[in-house]
């Protein structure tokens, strides 16, 4: 995702509380089948990374926003994950 017009202190808070709130939209959705029964319940794992924070390409970016994700699911699933910020060299 993409926030335009947040500013580099908020950043990564913003972009939590979106995915936050996409993973919680996504728990309470009713997934149709083919059958009488809708799909069991679906859950999501998300990473969030921010540029400049967590890298300064975006393919450094999208590298952390990955790594957050697998810890996501590490730590259980269903859940939200920052990159951690990289260290200043």
């Amino acid at each position: 995702m993409v926030l335009p017009d947040t500013s580099v202190e908020s950043c990564v808070l913003s972009c939590v509380l979106v995915a936050e709130r996409i993973r919680k939209a996504v728990m309470t959705m009713v997934v149709p089948s083919n059958t009488e029964n809708p799909l069991p319940q679906v859950t999501v794992s998300i990473g969030v990374a921010a540029f400049p924070e967590h890298g300064q390409t975006l393919e450094e970016v999208v590298q952390a926003s990955d790594k957050a994700l697998y810890e996501s699911k590490r730590d259980g699933r269903n859940r939200v994950t920052a990159a951690p910020t990289q260290k200043a060299a």
